[in-house]
């Protein structure tokens, strides 16, 4: 993980869900009253469960989907401050990585939440969008069966080439121009080629002008950053309403 992973801009908005507990997680909940089975994961970036941005992208993606979305921590409380996140610098991202990078742990999370919206809250089709940190969970849930389609939002902490060759769901890659963790002229593009001979839909999204973070937490009053924003969070509705 790179510095850019912990700078950043909050944004406005009224959150709409709740907070509760998922598979033994505390977890942000969102969910549509048109919900009649399809639930989506968001793993979160180093930002957490309780990043108002974070918590305002499952209010929309609950609402444009009609679904149920869940938010756990995964973190267990020790998220990046939002606070620091206008002072580019102010945080020590490499030591805070060395503390939250047991994957296997976190993966057997990540497997139980989803277990748990299968048979504790009805989802008969479930998707995984990982922003970040969470890029490299969603597309570890995307090789196997548990999950049907999968999106990532400048990933970080993939292990390359194999978290890409062993997918076997529909993935979407949202990608930002600029992006010392994901560089579209290595990690990226190595991403696209492993995937073109693979009998597996797929579909890579670049927005020029932007850098690591701007889907979760970009500039809103920067006008390029913002519309990729809002086209990241549309592509991934669309996706997911496919598939789903």
């Amino acid at each position: 993980m790179d510095s850019c992973c912990a700078e950043g801009h909050t944004h406005s908005g009224t959150i709409q869900g709740s907070v509760s507990t998922i598979a033994g997680r505390p977890a942000y909940v969102a969910k549509s009253p048109e919900y009649h089975g399809k639930a989506l994961l968001l793993l979160h970036d180093v930002a957490g469960w309780e990043s108002s941005n974070n918590r305002l992208l499952a209010d929309y993606f609950a609402a444009e989907m009609k679904a149920l979305v869940v938010l756990p921590d995964f973190f267990d409380g020790d998220a990046v401050p939002a606070s620091l996140f206008s002072i580019p610098g102010s945080f020590d991202i490499q030591a805070w990585v060395k503390k939250h990078s047991n994957k296997r742990d976190d993966f057997r999370s990540m497997v139980h939440v989803v277990e748990a919206l299968k048979t504790e809250h009805g989802a008969s089709s479930v998707g995984v969008i990982g922003y970040c940190w969470g890029g490299w969970g969603t597309l570890e849930l995307g090789h196997t069966d548990l999950v049907k389609a999968v999106a990532v939002c400048h990933p970080s902490l993939l292990n390359m080439p194999r978290d890409v060759e062993a997918l076997k769901q529909p993935a979407l890659f949202l990608c930002a121009e600029k992006d010392q963790v994901f560089p579209q002229e290595t990690s990226r593009k190595q991403a696209e080629e492993i995937l073109k001979p693979k009998d597996l839909e797929y579909k890579f999204v670049d927005y020029p002008g932007t850098s690591h973070g701007f889907a979760a937490r970009g500039n809103p009053n920067d006008e390029v950053v913002q519309k990729a924003y809002l086209d990241a969070r549309q592509q991934a509705v669309q996706w997911f309403n496919h598939y789903l």
